[in-house]
């Protein structure tokens, strides 16, 4: 756990998520777990440890195991992989429980976290007909960034 530890140690006391320097630190300790730790259960074992503590300043690392599990599971995947939309919404508002939770509160993410909790399936549905060119002409990786769609940008794509 010493290594747990240390990682503790090296997180942004807050984490924004709109941040993109607080993003790559994130994507960077979830790439240093994977190679640190290869299996799916000591994963689990870290993320029910840190979990226990309920400790709201261990976000960063809670999020760094998410993704490094999300990344193990699909590694593990073998057959063809089919995108079902089903569970995004249901995923997105307990990611905004999260951040009611966890997170100091700003202007910004409250409006973004009150549009997904508003949301329901057909919105989201017409949302992702109407994705905005902000996102789609981007590549995956300048995703580390906020690009300037707002949430109005949203609530036009499902009107």
């Amino acid at each position: 756990m010493r290594y747990i530890e240390e990682l503790i140690a090296s997180c942004p006391k807050f984490v924004d998520l709109t941040n993109s320097e607080h993003l790559e630190f994130i994507q960077k300790m979830a790439t240093s777990l994977l190679e640190k730790y290869r299996s799916l259960s000591k994963i689990d074992e870290i993320e029910e440890f840190l979990i226990s503590k309920n400790d709201g300043s261990l976000t960063c690392i809670l999020l760094a195991l998410k993704i490094a599990r999300s990344k193990m599971i699909i590694n593990e995947i073998k057959g063809p992989i089919t995108v079902d939309l089903q569970p995004y919404l249901p995923m997105l508002k307990s990611i905004v429980k999260m951040y009611r939770k966890y997170f100091p509160s700003n202007k910004m993410s409250d409006e973004f976290a009150s549009f997904i909790e508003s949301l329901n399936a057909d919105d989201l549905n017409k949302i992702l007909d109407n994705i905005p060119s902000e996102i789609l002409e981007r590549e995956p990786y300048e995703f580390t960034k906020y690009n300037g769609v707002l949430v109005s940008d949203l609530i036009e794509c499902k009107s």
